[in-house]
């Protein structure tokens, strides 16, 4: 109903702070904080929200997002309040710039790709994603890159996958590696999907196949470590 997406543009344009845009207390961490994102995002898309301040809304939440979402520049963020109520003339919190509408839309599909990497979504959060998608790709920026961007991102997860379960095989350098090559695979997609890497960079594309590819080795690697480290406790030979 338009009085709801007047009621949640008044919310967001009135808060005095990036926690209060999202809806969230400082201490979120980042998965909760990524499912505020996308769920205001969502509800204030000015290809989806009717109301003429939606626009302002949209790049509202994706400058608040931006910030919290980036561990520096929250820590910093969150410093500036308690530098100002200790001191007022202690150096100043300079914010960045105001994402643009291009950067914001880039930031809610870089998102949606995230969320969608994580593994499947339940509840309301099902409903999000459900149109968080649909509005990334009826937008004519989307291209092929997206299948890219997918690849990247479901490979990360499923490293995370192989680091939770190196975790409880008791492979502390197994997982280590796992999460950061999650990180790795996952930061490469998001770089595809900022220039269209895919077609437009051959570079960068060799670039994210190399690292995919190593990225499997490792995940082969972790998992035959596993298996041993299995049979060893079981007192049988790997399979």
């Amino acid at each position: 109903p338009e009085s709801d997406e007047h009621n949640v543009i008044e919310e967001i344009l009135n808060a005095s702070d990036h926690y209060k845009v999202l809806s969230v207390a400082e201490s979120v961490d980042c998965a909760q904080l990524r499912r505020a994102y996308l769920t205001k995002s969502v509800k204030v898309h000015p290809d989806k929200c009717s109301d003429p301040r939606a626009t302002e809304a949209f790049q509202r939440v994706a400058e608040a997002w931006t910030v919290l979402s980036n561990e520096e520049t929250r820590a910093e963020y969150d410093a500036r309040g308690k530098q100002d109520a200790a001191d007022n003339n202690s150096k100043r919190y300079t914010p960045p710039p105001p994402p643009s509408f291009q950067d914001a839309l880039f930031a809610f599909a870089a998102a949606t790709s995230m969320m969608r990497g994580g593994g499947s979504a339940a509840g309301s959060m099902a409903q999000t994603m459900f149109w968080a998608e649909k509005l990334v790709n009826q937008r004519p920026e989307a291209t092929k890159t997206e299948k890219t961007v997918n690849a990247a991102m479901a490979l990360g997860a499923g490293l995370r996958a192989v680091a939770v379960g190196a975790r409880f095989m008791g492979l502390k350098n197994a997982s280590v590696v796992a999460d950061r090559t999650a990180t790795l695979a996952q930061t490469a997609g998001v770089g595809a999907m900022v220039a269209d890497a895919a077609k437009d960079n051959p570079a960068v594309k060799q670039m994210l196949e190399k690292g995919g590819e190593r990225a499997k080795e490792i995940s082969g690697s972790i998992n035959r470590s596993m298996k041993e480290a299995r049979a060893s406790r079981l007192g049988g030979t790997p399979r």
